[in-house]
């Protein structure tokens, strides 16, 4: 019997191919699953450009019917049949003949308040309302004799912007039902309100606002006279 004298040489090189192996097999294995996704995914052809701008545009068109169907969802406000156009002048020197009646008025907006929130007889919680004051007719002094409760809706969002931009002395019309007559005053549930237009500008207060703009950057001549009142943007001028 013949025997095979085996190297040191030859013994290092086979233990580091049986070490090798296994490393070998997973890089081989990674590799074909890359060539296989590659040979999977679609050339960028002609036809394949269009189809993928179609996609996105269906998926544009999607967003945008979604915010439409978004605003569809805004409930319309129901006025009804039997409310009545009076002046809020008239409701609040009589509360008790427009109790549980729906009034439709025209005033003023003047701030919101809350004067019609969280009273115990006549409760409109604020957590849930808003509650604001409107103009006498004859003057700019608020009617706070007139409790306005509006309730809040997270649904109706232009309302709500519409609400936020509200200014002193926009015209604005009301519909709504007076549930109580607490203290004496009317208190009302608003079911509508609408700004009929803005706050009307004086032409002197136009005039002043014209004259100040053109003023602004421009520094008067100071006579030495004045010298003590100097304004702080004259700070360091030589005397």
């Amino acid at each position: 019997m013949s025997y095979h004298k085996v190297s040191v040489l030859e013994l290092y090189f086979t233990k580091a191919t049986i070490a090798i192996l296994p490393s070998l097999t997973i890089f081989l294995c990674s590799s074909l699953g890359v060539m296989a996704k590659v040979n999977q995914t679609e050339p960028n052809t002609p036809s394949n450009i269009v189809a993928k701008k179609n996609d996105q545009k269906t998926k544009t068109d999607a967003k945008n019917s979604s915010s439409e169907s978004k605003v569809s969802k805004e409930k319309p406000v129901i006025i009804p049949k039997d409310t009545i156009d009076i002046d809020c002048v008239e409701m609040v020197n009589d509360p008790k003949k427009y109790l549980n009646k729906h009034v439709r008025f025209k005033t003023r907006f003047y701030a919101f308040t809350s004067l019609a929130l969280d009273y115990k007889p006549a409760m409109r919680s604020s957590k849930d309302y808003l509650s604001i004051l409107v103009l006498r007719p004859d003057c700019h002094t608020p009617l706070s004799e007139l409790k306005l409760a509006v309730p809040m809706s997270k649904d109706n969002t232009t309302f709500n912007k519409m609400l936020g931009t509200l200014k002193d002395g926009d015209k604005i019309e009301i519909v709504g039902t007076q549930f109580s007559m607490a203290l004496g005053d009317p208190w009302v549930d608003v079911i509508d309100l609408k700004r009929l237009e803005p706050p009307k500008v004086d032409k002197d207060d136009e005039e002043s606002e014209v004259t100040d703009s053109d003023d602004l950057g421009k520094k008067k001549d100071i006579k030495p006279k004045d010298k003590d009142k100097l304004p702080p943007e004259y700070n360091g001028i030589k005397k």
